[in-house]
């Protein structure tokens, strides 16, 4: 019996085969035949719900954060740490925002292949 199995694990033709079959059974097959619990589709429509609402909300509060350090940099009356502090608060409000706007479009992505 153990020199079978040691046969069988060392012809190496014989375990990629068997190998090749179970890959494809367990990535192609099961797919097929399973069918989503509701509670699935009820989760992906609250995140598809929840990814809309940041769509909506991610750049209005990115505009509001822009005008509020655009605003304050007005203000600062030509101090040089002031006016470098707020460009540079700006920049990161332009990029933290495309940042949320891109994992949220990622994450639409994602869902729309689980459809």
């Amino acid at each position: 019996m153990k020199r079978k199995v040691k046969d069988f694990l060392n012809n190496s033709k014989t375990l990629r085969i068997f190998m090749i079959f179970s890959i494809i059974s367990l990535f192609a097959a099961t797919p097929i035949f399973a069918s989503q619990p509701k509670i699935v589709s009820g989760g992906i429509e609250l995140v598809k719900a929840a990814t809309g609402w940041l769509m909506l909300l991610i750049p209005v509060t990115a505009v509001c954060m822009f005008v509020w350090h655009a605003w304050m940099k007005s203000l600062a009356d030509g101090e040089g740490g002031q006016v470098a502090e707020r460009n540079k608060k700006m920049k990161n409000v332009i990029i933290y925002s495309a940042i949320a706007l891109g994992g949220t479009g990622l994450v639409n992505l994602l869902l729309g292949y689980l459809k």
